[in-house]
């Protein structure tokens, strides 16, 4: 299980993968949303730690691949 970090327009949220590597979340507003995975230890989030930029509109199913380190 993998975690990541999703942000968008009503905030962020970090969520952990299902054992086949799917993340689900719904209630999302439309709008544009980065998806990173979460920092290393106390280390800042930055710009590097963003895999995807999507573009969400209602119904959407998205994927983005995340690396794992």
């Amino acid at each position: 299980m993998v975690k990541v970090t999703i942000r968008g327009p009503a905030g962020s949220t970090t969520l952990e993968s299902d054992a086949h590597g799917i993340y689900d979340l719904t209630g999302f507003v439309p709008g544009y949303y980065e998806i990173s995975r979460p920092p290393v230890g106390d280390a800042s989030p930055s710009y590097r730690d963003v895999e995807c930029h999507l573009r969400i509109e209602a119904g959407d199913i998205r994927e983005c691949n995340v690396l794992v380190r």
